[in-house]
């Protein structure tokens, strides 16, 4: 069984709502980060703007 800690799950949470296009502010609010902080994007977007790009991907090989 894997070893999660709490960060990996905090980390795994954020992201995947960033990526299910929840609003920022509400992610902050669940997350207990200061509405309009920007450690949410400076932290978290990274990761999310890879997934955008692995999914452009798979898109292109549907395309193709």
């Amino acid at each position: 069984m894997a070893d999660y800690t709490i960060k990996t799950l905090r980390f795994t949470f954020i992201t995947k709502c960033q990526e299910a296009n929840i609003p920022e502010h509400i992610i902050q609010k669940w997350v207990g980060h200061e509405i309009g902080s920007q450690v949410t994007k400076k932290v978290y977007t990274k990761v999310r703007q890879q997934a955008e790009v692995e999914n452009i991907n798979i898109y292109n090989q549907i395309l193709n």
